[in-house]
């Protein structure tokens, strides 16, 4: 009766209802079953599971299959290939399968080779399929490639053919492995940053990054932040190169300036793809007696690049006109005069951008100082170029109000850096009195300690400078340029 107890309760408690249909026994519907069976009926089971065909156990017959069909009397064995249909004696071994395999679908017998070599060797162990799931990531993080990428076909073909053995994981693992690869990298600097006992400077693009170029919804983005950043004494600095960036882009979504630099870009990608053409330009060169430079390629992340691809063009155009009638794609991509005209002025209003570009990207001094002379500088350039050229009125126009949102910013954060550069402070806060220069100074260093600030006085010499200097100009030549420039603006101020 214990036995029988405990087998009962081992049928209850046993999930049962999830793998089988359980029939009940009691229900009146149902008619008795016998549990009797006879040895005929036991003998038939077993010879009906051993004349069964074994299993194929050779990857091979992943793509081929077996197939049997009666002919009347007679029952026609034979092998059938399933992506090509076509059709094998019975009698032939694997060894034929590989070849026709090997012969006709190259792709198939390379995927087939490597499940082979897997099978045959298996995985590497847990430990090191690890390591090399770190370095996998490490590439997934540092390239920015998307999780799915693992999903790829010809990528896990690829990875397949040079090392078998190496399991790809799935996107959900490297998505896991990335999620605790930031949390202890996060850990890591939060009590590297524990060490620091004074201020320090955080570019915080990663962490609050925006991609739209609209430059309202960026300022109201960032205005609460900087409002808890004034609030505890931190302050907050926009990015002056990517303010730079979103005011040329304004004058690029204009209407002529794009058609214009297409149709250049186009020519100049012709000659660059061309050995022939590169060849005649040299000696074009070589008959002038010049240096030879060859023309610029256009990148259109990157707006500095499309004004020394104008550049450089300007500079070699006469040499460049001669190649135009050598192939009628030169010819008919060779900018009209209007179109010259329009990219002589765009490279005018570009170039004291470009140099900015270059002051600001500096790394082995600070330029924070720099910013307030520069963008007032550039201000000014806006403004005269606003009104002496009506070829670029639009774009002009359009570039000025979008820095003029951003220069109030720029102008406020970029106030206490340019006072304490003593090089050129005067120029740099304009016609503000003494006790607007002096205040936020005050407010700030009140924390430290109190002092005697004096406004020391400069004087400033005016140069004029072409563009084609202006480009090539070093960090302090520029600067003596955007002072020269705000001192003439300013002698002409009634």
């Amino acid at each position: 009766m214990a036995e029988e107890t405990e087998e009962q309760n081992d049928y209850e408690t046993f999930p049962f209802n999830s793998f089988v249909e359980i029939v009940d026994d009691n229900h009146e519907d149902i008619p008795e079953i016998l549990h009797e069976e006879n040895e005929e009926t036991i003998t038939e089971a077993e010879t009906e599971i051993t004349e069964k065909s074994k299993p194929y156990h050779s990857k091979i017959w992943e793509y081929f299959e077996k197939i049997s069909e009666e002919e009347k009397d007679n029952i026609k064995n034979y092998i059938i290939y399933n992506l090509c249909q076509l059709h094998f004696s019975a009698n032939n071994s694997t060894i034929t399968l590989e070849r026709h395999l090997k012969a006709k679908h190259k792709v198939d017998y390379d995927t087939y080779k490597s499940n082979v070599e897997v099978k045959r060797l298996g995985f590497w162990a847990t430990e090191l399929q690890q390591e090399k799931y770190k370095l996998f990531i490490n590439w997934i993080i540092t390239d920015q490639q998307p999780f799915i990428v693992v999903e790829n076909k010809n990528f896990r073909k690829f990875l397949s053919s040079i090392q078998p053995r190496y399991k790809l994981p799935t996107r959900y693992t490297v998505k896991s492995m990335i999620m605790n690869k930031f949390k202890d990298a996060q850990k890591q600097i939060n009590n590297y940053l524990q060490l620091f006992t004074s201020k320090i400077s955080l570019t915080m693009d990663i962490l609050i990054g925006i991609t739209s170029d609209n430059e309202v919804k960026i300022l109201a983005a960032t205005q609460e932040i900087k409002m808890a950043l004034n609030l505890s004494e931190f302050h907050h600095y926009r990015c002056s190169a990517h303010i730079l960036n979103l005011v040329v882009g304004a004058a690029f979504n204009t209407n002529i300036i794009p058609e214009s630099v297409k149709k250049l870009c186009t020519f100049i990608n012709i000659i660059r793809n061309s050995p022939k053409q590169i060849d005649k330009l040299k000696e074009y060169f070589r008959i002038e007696e010049i240096k030879f430079k060859a023309p610029l390629s256009d990148c259109t992340t990157w707006w500095n690049y499309t004004f020394y691809m104008i550049n450089r063009v300007l500079e070699i155009k006469p040499l460049l006109a001669n190649l135009k009638s050598n192939l009628k794609t030169l010819s008919d991509n060779w900018p009209t005069d209007e179109e010259w005209e329009i990219l002589t002025e765009l490279a005018n209003l570009l170039t004291p951008f470009a140099s900015i570009i270059k002051v600001i990207s500096a790394s082995n001094y600070p330029t924070i100082g720099e910013i307030k002379l520069l963008f007032s500088g550039l201000k000014a350039h806006l403004n005269k170029f606003q009104d002496d050229n009506y070829i670029l009125q639009e774009q002009s126009n359009e570039m000025n109000r979008v820095f003029n949102n951003y220069f109030d910013e720029i102008n406020k954060a970029c106030h206490i850096p340019a006072f304490f550069d003593s090089r050129y402070k005067n120029l740099s806060f304009g016609n503000m009195n003494r006790h607007e220069i002096l205040q936020p100074i005050q407010r700030v260093i009140s924390n430290y300690e109190e002092s005697n600030i004096i406004l020391p006085s400069q004087t400033h010499t005016i140069q004029q400078t072409s563009r084609h200097q202006l480009v090539n100009l070093s960090a302090s030549e520029t600067q003596s340029l955007f002072r020269n420039l705000l001192t003439t603006e300013s002698d002409q101020t009634p």
